[in-house]
């Protein structure tokens, strides 16, 4: 099925890509044979039974992602532990149970009914170009979960503010740094996101733009260009290009520095970048597993399990399907993709759209809400020179609530987004306003915020910045500036708090124990500690100030093994807020630290 994209129906055409896609999925149980999405039956309905058609198939079995994420969360695992577990597992699943399934479809292919196969890890998925009749034989198997319409779509392009800024007559933080904090957690935190990578998926880079080029992951001696960079648009490029412009405009606000001129317009400009194009596109066959091979790539790029230098921190997903185009809200066909992006070690962030001001706006896969943090919603507001917090919603900037259920709050946060300058493709800058400008500016906090802490996960990592913002609008969450305005100062002053009070409270190893099941907090939680003999023991719940929020523990305890409940209420009994806490026990001499987290 082929459509031809519109215009974004706003004064500021680039708020963000819209693509057109199928119908939302889910996969059914392995016990049945597989199901046929609406969009390829419709297809397959008018199609003859020998036309090709672009498909993927999800088999039934998928690897068990959210499991693996909360049970490494709990352990406080390593990034470089957590990126290994991940890879892993996914790869097991795709290699234990994809034989029979490419058996079949090389036997269909021996009789030209199958052609270029794709298989994929990240989810357990194969992709191919099959006969109608191929279509229905696959999906009558009982190892196969859905058949979906796989598609490509045009990039709906937009409009500028302005272009050709003189970077020499711009030197300094541009106001959308400022209004964040940027510029605070360089100068005052010493924190640039140097050793920490990000990634743009998008429609390329650049990779000669002067403000860029220095910083491709690529350009440094002794790493392949294929770690840093996927062209999956089959235009065989070992340098990054960009024939759109968007991909080095995001980018640019992710880690744009001119440094022959001191022009900083990147939130975290001492980072690297890595970089691949799937969102540049003509209507045809095969976007879909484009994306999905840009995630794969994304979680891995050196295809080694083991290793995490090459992994990037975030990736900016400035673009969206929306209903506008006929497609329904929540669309689910990446979203194990992005859970095993994320639970690899890289975050993803999402623009909200920019089909405001009307409600229920938000494109997907920004409109999911599985969990509170698992798609982040970033909407735009106007943070120009001149004006101040709290800021004004820009009008283009889509609204909540979801579309998921018409209930759910969205979007989840807001960011510059009007009048930005960045660099374009042209090797020059340019003001672009949109949706898709807020994106990079919340990726490049997240950069900040891992050279904090270079094992902080991903959901922790969103929790924090939902815990930092600043309100604006109608008190509390809404759904016109979520939980409010993005503070890089607040976040990633948060990290190092949290990493001060790890390090100095760190317990000699196999002299205490302690441990709260669950982690993060429910009602019903306890507190479990050993100890090696009779004494004194202190055990408490602080902030990440290190303040004493709620003490579990003041008396002597015998040696040996304890539980003690908590209900997550403070001394006074009102109920902790969501957020990061540690418990510290004291016993003696010894001492114990762990995080704890409550989410409400």
């Amino acid at each position: 099925m082929q459509a031809s994209l519109a215009p974004i129906p706003t004064p500021h055409r680039l708020s963000a890509i819209l693509l057109l896609l199928a119908a939302t999925f889910h996969l059914p149980p392995a016990a049945f044979a597989g199901t046929i999405d609406p969009a390829l039956a419709e297809h397959l309905a008018v199609a003859a039974d020998s036309t090709p058609a672009p498909v993927l198939i999800f088999l039934a079995d998928q690897t068990p992602i959210g499991a693996i994420d909360a049970d490494l969360r709990a352990e406080h695992a390593t990034r470089s532990i957590r990126h290994e577990r991940v890879i892993r597992a996914l790869r097991v699943t795709a290699e234990t149970t994809q034989g029979p399934l490419r058996a079949a479809l090389a036997a269909l292919a021996a009789r030209g009914e199958v052609r270029e196969l794709m298989p994929f890890w990240i989810v357990n998925a194969v992709a191919a170009r099959m006969s109608a009749a191929a279509v229905r034989v696959i999906a009558e198997r009982p190892d196969v979960g859905l058949v979906a319409l796989d598609a490509r779509v045009a990039l709906a392009d937009g409009a500028v503010d302005s272009e050709g800024a003189d970077p020499t007559a711009l030197a300094g933080a541009t106001p959308g740094l400022r209004a964040i904090g940027a510029d605070r957690v360089w100068h005052e935190l010493g924190i640039t996101g140097a050793g920490r990578i990000v990634c743009g998926l998008d429609t390329g880079v650049m990779g000669s733009h002067p403000a860029l080029a220095a910083r491709w992951r690529g350009a440094e001696p002794g790493i392949p260009w294929q770690w840093a960079w996927k062209d999956v648009l089959g235009g065989n490029t070992h340098f990054p290009i960009d024939p759109n412009g968007h991909g080095t405009h995001t980018m640019g606000t992710m880690l744009g520095l001119a440094a022959a001129s001191s022009d900083t317009f990147g939130v975290a400009w001492g980072a690297q970048w890595i970089a691949c194009n799937a969102i540049d596109q003509s209507v045809g066959p095969a976007f879909n597993s484009d994306v999905i091979a840009c995630f794969q790539w994304i979680a891995d790029p050196d295809g080694d399990p083991q290793t995490t230098s090459d992994v990037p921190d975030v990736t900016t997903a400035a673009w969206r399907v929306n209903e506008q185009l006929g497609y329904p809200d929540c669309d689910a066909r990446w979203w194990g993709a992005i859970d095993a992006c994320e639970a690899a070690g890289c975050a993803v962030v999402f623009s909200a759209g920019g089909e405001g001001p009307g409600p229920q706006t938000i494109g997907s896969p920004a409109d999911r809400i599985t969990s509170p943090t698992n798609a982040l919603a970033i909407g735009a507001v106007s943070a120009q020179a001149g004006e101040s917090f709290p800021y004004a919603i820009a009008p283009f900037s889509s609204r909540g609530p979801s579309g998921c259920d018409g209930v759910t709050i969205k979007p989840e946060l807001v960011a510059p987004g009007v009048n930005i300058r960045s660099s374009t493709n042209n090797g020059s800058y340019a003001y672009w306003s949109g949706t898709a400008m807020t994106v990079p500016h919340v990726a490049g906090v997240i950069a900040l915020m891992r050279e904090a802490d270079p094992d902080l996960d991903v959901t922790t990592a969103k929790q924090i910045l939902l815990e930092t913002a600043r309100d604006e609008g109608a008190p509390g969450e809404d759904n016109t500036y979520g939980v409010g305005f993005i503070d890089a100062y607040a976040a990633v002053s948060r990290v190092l708090a949290t990493q001060g009070i790890d390090r100095g409270e760190a317990p000699p190893a196999g002299r205490l124990e302690l441990q709260s099941q669950p982690n993060p907090f429910h009602p019903g939680a306890a507190v479990r500690y050993a100890i090696p003999s009779r004494g004194r023991v202190e055990l408490h719940v602080l902030d990440v100030q290190g303040r004493s929020v709620r003490t579990l523990v003041d008396d002597v305890v015998d040696a040996g093994e304890h539980r003690v409940p908590f209900d997550g209420r403070s001394d006074r009994g009102d109920e902790l807020p969501s957020g990061t806490y540690f418990l510290r026990l004291q016993a003696g001499d010894l001492t114990a630290t762990e995080k704890l987290g409550i989410i409400r």
